[in-house]
């Protein structure tokens, strides 16, 4: 459990410009997740959105979702007005830039290169999950981008 504790702190100085900045904090940690309880969920909020760190007990990476403030701090399920949405996939969305998952990097550099994707997007991603109407706004373009990618197989 002391891995998971580190790994936690390790989120929370990756992404504490959201903490020092735009008012999140720390609103859900379950070291008891995944298979044999190896696993993580990290909630952090604010009264716009909330993000969702997941570490699965068998995979390097640390899987991060958004979500507006109605999105439950439990295992992430498809996409939908109160749930939860790939962070890597908002960010291409968002910004038309990919975001490159490489399995050469450390968990501790993907959050530094995730965080650093998401810093300048920060307010268009609070104002785009503030409310269930501001992502009704926008879902179906998300959901016809993310099927194209689909199809072409560039899923983040």
């Amino acid at each position: 459990m002391a891995e998971q504790d580190d790994m936690r702190q390790s989120i929370l100085v990756s992404f504490s410009f959201l903490l020092d900045q735009y008012g999140f904090s720390e609103e859900f940690f379950d070291k008891r997740y995944g298979l044999y309880g190896r696993g993580f969920l990290l909630g952090i909020g604010s009264s716009n959105c909330r993000f969702l760190f997941v570490k699965e007990p068998e995979c390097k990476h640390i899987y991060i979702r958004v979500g507006s403030t109605s999105a439950p701090y439990q295992e992430p399920d498809a996409s939908g007005p109160q749930n939860w949405f790939s962070l890597p996939a908002i960010i291409h969305f968002l910004s038309g830039n990919a975001v490159i998952i490489d399995d050469r990097l450390t968990w501790a550099e993907m959050l530094d290169y995730l965080a650093n994707r998401l810093r300048p997007l920060t307010e268009a991603i609070i104002k785009s999950f503030r409310n269930r109407n501001a992502i009704e706004t926008w879902l179906s373009r998300y959901e016809d981008f993310i099927g194209k990618l689909y199809i072409s197989n560039e899923l983040p």
